[in-house]
């Protein structure tokens, strides 16, 4: 398991592109261009990250969908967070390919 990180260990240089979307009371993802990082109760419990990078390729988390843009193509999956486990979990399931 991760060591536990607080919302103010993150780097500097992804400040200015921080989105935040908020899932509950206590949990909330937030959007940083190369991964999704889901935390409850200030402490990072989940992420969803691109594995093989290519310049110009990001993820966006929209409307319960997370949104892989590349150069060639735009991949669409669609999210669930589980919030009963123990810690909270993010899936993704893939949903379609342009």
């Amino acid at each position: 398991m991760h060591e536990l990180k607080k919302v103010y260990d993150i780097e500097n240089k992804y400040r200015s592109t921080i989105k935040i979307e908020s899932i509950s009371s206590d949990c909330y993802l937030i959007n940083i261009g190369q991964a999704i990082l889901m935390f409850r109760k200030g402490y990072l419990v989940d992420r969803a990250s691109i594995n093989i990078h290519v310049e110009g390729s990001f993820l966006k988390y929209f409307d319960k969908q997370l949104i892989h843009v590349v150069p060639s193509q735009i991949d669409f999956y669609h999210t669930q967070v589980f919030l009963n486990s123990n810690p909270p979990k993010l899936t993704i399931i893939s949903d379609d390919s342009v």
